[in-house]
């Protein structure tokens, strides 16, 4: 049995362990679940009107396609969208190319939410950076733990193993310089901007970012 829920935006949306509790709370009261096998975090990307983009990567671009924005209906969508993008590469014409194309011009059915997303990205780049220039120190930082914290002035993302070794790394993320968030389930820092993903030491996990978190010496 597959038990979804507790959606959230990454780097958002509390303490990640919490939600997964819940849903396993949920698995042994309503269903009768006697273990929990496995557990993960996906992300979707939603389109601003709710349809996926399916194309050309750009009207210039004659060789590169796109498909995304499934919004959790990879299944349905992506097939869909390998039939469009069948069409667009053979030239078969498909009659709902534009309906998907990537550059269809659907304003009025997506400035609200285009609006909103944008406002909400201004926010938490203003109150993360507000809140990560505060003073810290990771001898606070208990076995699994992490935090933001000024260090030498820099905002500095800080990790303790279990082993209760320090794993420090810039704060800054990579794509728009938001500040990450460290993910108490997962066990990585999240950017709560646009989404992108990185391991204790750095490593990029996934974008929008293309490069690893710098590397910092604590104490």
């Amino acid at each position: 049995m597959l038990i979804g829920g507790e959606g959230h935006k990454a780097g958002q949306g509390g303490d990640t362990t919490e939600r997964y509790r819940r849903l396993e709370r949920d698995a042994r009261e309503r269903f009768g679940a006697e273990s929990i096998e496995y557990r993960w975090s996906t992300q979707d990307y939603v389109t601003v009107d709710g349809l996926p983009y399916v194309g050309r990567l750009s009207p210039r671009s004659e060789n590169v396609y796109v498909a995304t924005g499934f919004g959790a209906w990879g299944m349905t969508n992506g097939t869909a969208a390998g039939v469009i993008l069948r069409d667009l590469i053979c030239d078969d014409g498909n009659r709902w190319a534009a309906t998907f194309d990537p550059y269809r011009k659907t304003v009025r059915a997506s400035a609200k939410t285009f609006a909103e997303e944008n406002a909400d990205v201004g926010k938490r780049f203003t109150s993360d950076w507000a809140s990560g220039l505060r003073s810290g120190s990771p001898a606070s930082l208990a076995a699994g733990e992490g935090d933001v914290m000024r260090i030498e002035g820099e905002p500095t993302a800080v990790h303790r193993d279990r082993k209760g070794e320090l794993h420090a790394v810039s704060a800054v993320c990579t794509h728009l310089n938001c500040l990450v968030r460290w993910n108490t389930a997962e066990g990585t820092w999240d950017c709560p901007c646009h989404g992108s993903r990185f391991g204790v030491d750095g490593d990029l996990i996934v974008g929008p970012a293309i490069e690893d978190l710098p590397r910092r010496e604590v104490d």
